[in-house]
């Protein structure tokens, strides 16, 4: 997906624009792995499970989506970079 219209249309209206971003790394930047470790800790009968969607959300390749899909961010320009987007 081409975001260019949708940026050039946000920064119109004054908006900052964050991204885009692949998933898989917006994912790990908000903490995923900590999350799935958290979630393994207390569920250790689906730690497989859960290790398989972890994967699936951010890695690449073959029904993977973490090159698949990006993520873009808009936001007002006070409240800074915005969670995932930092730098």
């Amino acid at each position: 997906m081409d975001f260019e219209p949708l940026a050039v249309a946000a920064e119109s209206i004054g908006a900052r624009i964050h991204g885009p971003l692949h998933q898989g790394e917006f994912l790990r930047r908000l903490g995923i792995e900590t999350r799935a470790a958290t979630l393994k800790a207390n569920a250790r009968e689906t730690a497989g499970e859960i290790d398989g969607q972890v994967e699936r959300l951010t890695g690449t390749g073959p029904r993977k989506m973490g090159m698949l899909f990006k993520v873009l961010g808009i936001g007002d320009p006070k409240l800074g970079p915005l969670p995932g987007f930092e730098p």
